[in-house]
């Protein structure tokens, strides 16, 4: 029976084709951004589909991961290089959009919204609550964007020790 767990390369191609493509028609459809926000928060929300995407076709299209979602040992280091680059700026555009809602000048307007099976409902709090919640994740955000870089560093500079006549491309 085959592993279902993992993507294909041809199903990873096609959902970050997908990914990739829902990002760039954002780009051409979303809706103009509420006054005061910044364009460059709503690009980065768009290209958060277009590095996704690129993720997805990078890590199982091109690369060899194995049945624990880790680069198989004959994965060129580029692919890997290339994989940790994507992963950080994946991480690091969410923490600064995260960062820019709660620290960001201008007023914020935040919902609550609780679903339960014969019972909803729905307050609109202020600004303080929404900011303190969005600035814990912002700090949750830059910490494993720090604790990603530094252990995806070393482990690349591991690897590539073990693995010094390989070209890098």
């Amino acid at each position: 029976m085959a592993d279902r767990t993992s993507l294909s390369p041809r199903a990873a191609l096609i959902v970050g084709l997908l990914f990739a493509s829902c990002g760039a028609t954002l780009v051409g459809i979303a809706p103009a951004p509420t006054p005061g926000t910044p364009a460059w928060v709503a690009f980065s929300v768009e290209a958060l589909f277009v590095l996704a995407g690129a993720a997805l076709i990078n890590g199982y299209a091109i690369g060899r991961v194995d049945a624990n979602g880790d680069f198989s040992a004959d994965t060129p280091y580029a692919t890997q290089v290339i994989q940790y680059l994507l992963g950080l700026a994946i991480v690091g555009v969410m923490a600064s959009v995260s960062g820019w809602i709660a620290f960001g000048r201008g007023p914020r307007q935040f919902s609550t919204t609780l679903a339960l099976p014969f019972f909803a409902t729905r307050t609109i709090g202020g600004s303080l609550a929404g900011r303190i919640a969005f600035g814990a994740g912002t700090v949750m955000l830059a910490a494993m964007f720090a604790g990603l870089g530094w252990s995806g560093a070393r482990r690349l500079w591991r690897m590539r020790q073990a693995r010094p006549g390989e070209p890098l491309v």
